[in-house]
C-alpha cells in the first residue's frame, strides 16, 4: 500500500510498534494514525515514530479524505493542534555541524513552503523554478538538518525559529 491508516490499540501488536516496523522496513509507505487517543504524549510518540499524520476518530469523513490526499501528495499532513504538539514535545536532535545560518535564503524559502504543506510542483510554481531544483533543495535540507523525513524537517524549522507556528497554519 501507499498509505496505512493505523489504530493505536490493536490485538497482538500496538499501533506504535506496527508503525515503527512499517517505517523501518517500508519507508515509502506513509502511516496515518487514526485513534481515539487525543493526548499530547500519544501524538508526539506517533509522529516521532514516523506517522505522517495523526487523526482522532471523531473527525468527519471530509477531514479523513483531505488528510489522505495531503499525505499522498505531500508526504505528511498536520493540523494546527498536532503542529503545536510537535513544537512543544518533540526534541530535535543535536545539530553539531549545521545551524540556522548554514541554510541559504532559497533553502529557508523552500523549508517555509514545505511547512505550509505545498507540494514540489506548487513550490516550483511559487518560486518560478524547475520541480527538479525543488527536489534537490529538499534533499539538501534533509541532509543539512539531519532530518529523516519531512516531519523531521518541519520540527527542525519550528525548533530553530526558521518560522513561527502561526506562519504555517493553513
Amino acid at each position: 500500500p501507499d498509505i496505512i491508516i493505523m489504530d493505536l490499540k490493536m490485538p497482538g501488536v500496538n499501533g506504535v510498534e506496527a508503525t515503527e516496523a512499517v517505517c523501518e522496513h517500508f519507508p515509502s509507505i506513509k502511516v496515518i494514525a487514526l485513534t481515539s487517543y487525543n493526548t499530547k504524549p500519544f501524538i508526539a510518540n506517533m509522529i516521532s515514530t514516523g506517522a505522517s499524520s495523526y487523526l482522532v476518530k471523531n473527525i468527519t469523513p471530509d477531514v479523513l479524505l483531505k488528510t489522505i490526499r495531503e499525505v499522498a501528495l505531500k508526504g505528511y499532513y498536520y493540523d494546527a493542534y498536532v503542529l503545536e504538539v510537535l513544537k512543544e514535545n518533540i526534541q530535535a536532535p543535536k545539530r553539531s555541524n549545521f545551524n540556522n545560518w548554514d541554510l541559504t535564503a532559497r533553502e529557508k524559502e523552500i523549508i517555509k513552503l514545505i511547512c505550509m504543506q505545498q507540494s514540489t510542483k506548487e513550490i516550483a510554481d511559487t518560486l518560478f523554478i524547475n520541480y527538479r531544483t525543488v527536489e534537490g533543495h529538499r534533499n539538501n535540507l534533509l541532509l543539512k538538518t539531519q532530518s529523516k523525513n519531512m516531519a523531521g524537517l518541519v520540527v527542525f524549522a519550528l525548533q530553530n525559529d526558521i518560522l513561527k507556528l502561526e506562519d504555517i497554519i493553513v
